[in-house]
């Protein structure tokens, strides 16, 4: 549909992102279809088959959305029925979504008491391989990049990579497919990953879904958020708030039209940018209490009690003690 048009950089890159997001999206669709055909036997995932399938089926929407995002700008017919076509399978997704929250999955239990999932339990977790990243080249590789890129796809153990302390100036980019990979390094001031990326001025067009780092500096005020479009959610919890942070907090788009469709949350922050005096009135700003906190922690928003112990992650389930 759009071959003729190769050399627009704009358009380009925006087909070539839509093909990586539909990609994604039949992965979605095909670890949902798996949950639904085999509904009390094994399966990859957490155990709540409902949280699963919801998950899986909204980064599906998502990714739909983020496709169209890429085509803003981009002129032509094809592009019109390109995005009808997007429209037509989000709303597909959408029923089967709408479906999944009025239906309750009935777990059943094996002799040992655990749900009948696939167990990521610690015998099958055991690191089958540990490679090193050190710059010098005393490890097996001198870039995180290349050690990523070394690992299996969907692998069923544990592939570790230990990061050498040292400024890696680089963009990682761990794909979806990269299962049970486990990143560690000499302590965060030690090991430090750093890049830069930019969607305005790069000869490709980057869209901003390309552009995120896992380390960033700055001398210049931000802000924790800005809503792109209705139904936004973001909350901050418990973390540590720098002195760069702006006191409203968060900042509207080009328009107002979404501040009441947003759920943005604040919970005990501390540090010189946790005062709250000044933050934002909108409807949908919250300054969560406990309880609204709570359904935001490890054990409750990704269901980690049901997975995490098995992997030797040590992690916070719920809401640290004042």
């Amino acid at each position: 549909m759009f071959a003729d048009k190769a050399k627009d950089y704009g358009k380009s890159n925006a087909i070539s992102d839509c093909i990586k997001l539909l990609n994604d999206t039949m992965d979605d669709l095909s670890m949902s279809q798996s949950v639904i055909q085999n509904l009390h036997g094994e399966y990859y995932g957490t155990g709540n088959r409902n949280a699963d399938l919801k998950t899986w089926l909204s980064a599906a929407i998502e990714n739909q959305y983020t496709c169209i995002e890429g085509f803003q700008g981009v002129q032509g017919l094809d592009k019109i029925k390109f995005i009808n076509n997007l429209k037509s399978i989000t709303l597909q997704i959408s029923n089967i979504l709408g479906m999944v929250s009025d239906v309750s999955f009935v777990e059943t239990k094996g002799d040992n008491g655990n749900f009948q999932t696939r167990q990521w339990s610690s015998e099958k977790c055991l690191v089958s391989t540990f490679v090193v990243v050190a710059k010098d080249g005393s490890g097996n590789f001198t870039s995180i990049r290349d050690a990523v890129l070394s690992a299996p796809s969907k692998s069923k153990q544990k592939y570790t990579i230990y990061v050498k302390s040292g400024i890696y100036k680089e963009n990682v980019e761990i794909k979806k497919d990269k299962w049970n990979l486990m990143l560690i390094g000499d302590g965060m001031d030690s090991t430090i990953i750093t890049g830069d990326r930019s969607v305005i001025g790069s000869k490709h067009e980057l869209r901003t879904f390309e552009t995120a780092t896992l380390s960033v500096s700055t001398n210049k005020s931000t802000f924790l958020g800005r809503p792109w479009r209705n139904c936004a959610r973001t909350v901050f919890m418990q973390s540590y708030l720098g002195d760069t942070l702006t006191p409203e907090g968060w900042n509207p788009w080009n328009d107002k039209m979404r501040l009441d469709k947003l759920y943005y949350g604040e919970f005990k922050n501390f540090g010189p940018g946790a005062n709250l005096d000044g933050r934002v009135k909108w409807p949908g700003y919250h300054v969560m209490n406990s309880s609204q906190a709570e359904i935001f922690t490890v054990a409750k928003f990704i269901n980690g009690d049901l997975w995490l112990p098995s992997t030797g992650v040590t992690y916070a389930r719920g809401l640290e003690a004042n």
